[in-house]
């Protein structure tokens, strides 16, 4: 996920959930390293600007061909094509605030593995986990990015006076 030095500086706290089998713990939120890094803190900004686009909407057409394909392997209810249309719209504007990457990954999920299109919540269920796992790490990333306290070189004891843990 995260490469040197970020991945040193963040520990992923969960919160405990039961799932259909059995544990199935989620990342909530991360606690930062109190020092960063000059080099840290420019990763973390370049990180947040990919997880910035990543979390731009699926647009229309995309979501219509993915939501065909998954009505294709799934079965359903029987229904015209203005009740298709209507299906299209209602799970448009239903998916239309989670990124992109984490509706593509539910709805080809739910074609591998599920028997029935989705009908309710089904998708929301799949996707929202995702999302908050996403926005903590975005959180973090963004306290990296604007840190209160920065370690300006090796050894350099100055940026961490004042800190319990620094000299």
């Amino acid at each position: 996920m995260l490469g040197a030095p970020l991945s040193g500086l963040l520990s992923a706290r969960h919160v405990d959930r039961g799932g259909e089998h059995g544990w199935d713990g989620q990342v909530e939120s991360y606690d930062i390293a109190p020092v960063v890094s000059p080099e840290a803190v420019a990763q973390a900004r370049r990180c947040l600007a990919v997880y910035r686009q990543l979390c731009a909407p699926l647009d229309d057409r995309d979501l219509a061909v993915e939501l065909t394909l998954l009505r294709e392997k799934t079965v359903r209810r029987n229904e015209q094509e203005t009740d298709w249309k209507l299906t299209l719209e209602v799970w448009a504007e239903d998916l239309a605030p989670y990124p992109a990457d984490i509706v593509l990954w539910a709805l080809r999920f739910w074609r591998r593995n599920e028997r029935f299109f989705p009908v309710g919540n089904d998708l929301q269920r799949l996707i929202e986990p995702k999302v908050i796992e996403r926005r903590a790490l975005m959180e973090a990333l963004e306290k990296l990015a604007t840190p209160a306290e920065v370690l300006h070189g090796r050894g350099d004891e100055s940026m961490n006076s004042g800190h319990p843990n620094g000299g």
